[in-house]
């Protein structure tokens, strides 16, 4: 052999195993380059579904206390009991603005948890609201209605609340 040949095998394997090295490298970095915007967004997606579950679980507590509280069968001494229907007002119409925007991050199934809370309270507030309207005379139908207002609002609204607690529990923590 001689000293050219070799000259030009030591070049052309270096050469080679370079232009190889390169590619590699180019194809890595692109995957890992993939792999980081996929993160990223999977990241603010979390944050987003997070923002949404807290805000949601917020306004659903409020909603119950003011829903309990307009319907106690008792008043205390300088208690203002006409705040309690507007101040529920305010709340769903804020749980429901969450709802609304943040829809498309929580999971189907709790999305759908909290349509059951809402149509669960708004029972509860008509239910409530018939037992005390005039126009209905027979006191045995005032106290059926009373009775469902208050099995919703004692009991069926704070499991749901529950379990839309613990199902956004699940989805925080785990992701």
């Amino acid at each position: 052999m001689d000293f050219t040949q070799i000259v030009v095998t030591i070049v052309g394997s270096g050469l080679g195993t370079a232009l190889v090295g390169t590619l590699f490298k180019f194809n890595f970095d692109r995957k890992l380059e993939v792999q980081r915007a996929f993160l990223s967004r999977a990241s603010r997606v979390h944050e987003k579904q997070m923002d949404t579950l807290s805000k949601l679980h917020g306004h659903f507590t409020e909603i119950q206390a003011y829903l309990q509280l307009s319907q106690k069968g008792y008043v205390l001494e300088g208690e203002k009991t006409d705040e309690y229907p507007v101040q529920l007002v305010k709340s769903i119409n804020h749980a429901r603005d969450v709802l609304t925007f943040g829809r498309l991050l929580i999971p189907e199934p709790v999305a759908a948890q909290c349509d059951v809370f809402f149509e669960k309270v708004f029972e509860s507030h008509r239910e409530f609201a018939f037992s005390r309207w005039d126009m209905l005379q027979d006191g045995n139908e005032r106290v059926k209605l009373r009775e469902k207002a208050t099995d919703l609002s004692y009991k069926v609204v704070p499991d749901l609340l529950k379990r839309i607690d613990a199902a956004a529990r699940a989805i925080i923590h785990t992701a």
